[in-house]
């Protein structure tokens, strides 16, 4: 049992270390615009995907289940106490990650995509303002946030408010509501109140 259980942990961390490390991959070549290298929301979209799929895999679950039950009744799991810490964190993430139904599935398949798209459009968006002799200078919101701060001529400041405010306008124009709405249905399939209650029981433990 011992060696089955060993062997099972093995395989779900090697499997959920490379689909992490493809996933992140992704997110951070999309979400800085890398040039170097195959990066698309199309794959950002697959990998979480697969990611998803793997830690709400049922069978992984329920195997996980088993070899902790196996390693109590066998009277192993004061022995191996790390294998058995392990199956636990197994069993926690993938419970983190349940989806019972396909309906919920398909829900949250639709969400991960709108997300991609909108990232796809947020990274892709122009920012910048005015400057004191009328050009236009391209900032990020972290240098919006510093001419806001910093410089001394209130038309300036006020011309990078108002950029950095139109990103609230822009993202709510590309799917960010509907993101909401869909992630507030999925967690009321789940049985909680709205996605924030979801989150927080998942993720800290309480309500």
């Amino acid at each position: 049992v011992i060696a089955e259980a060993q062997s099972f942990v093995d395989n779900f961390n090697n499997s959920y270390a490379e689909k992490h490390e493809a996933f992140e991959n992704q997110f951070w070549g999309t979400k800085m615009a890398l040039q170097e290298g195959e990066f698309s929301t199309d794959l950002l979209s697959k990998t979480k995907k697969e990611m998803e799929d793997l830690l709400s895999d049922p069978k992984i679950l329920s195997q996980a289940k088993e070899f902790k039950q196996c390693l109590e009744t066998s009277g192993e799991s004061s022995k191996n106490e790390n294998l058995v810490s392990v199956l636990d964190v197994i069993i926690r993430t993938c419970q983190c990650n349940e989806f019972p139904t396909a309906e919920a599935k398909a829900v949250r398949e639709k969400t991960n995509e709108i997300e991609g798209t909108l990232e796809k459009a947020r990274n892709e968006m122009s920012l910048g303002y005015t400057d004191a002799d009328g050009n236009f200078q391209s900032a990020s919101s972290v240098g919006l946030r510093t001419t806001m701060r910093t410089k001394p001529d209130e038309k300036v400041r006020k011309a990078a408010y108002e950029a950095l405010r139109s990103i609230g306008t822009f993202v709510c124009e590309e799917g960010f509501l509907e993101i909401v709405k869909l992630r507030n249905q999925l967690a009321k399939m789940l049985g909680f109140e709205d996605y924030y209650d979801y989150t927080v029981t998942n993720a800290e433990g309480f309500g």
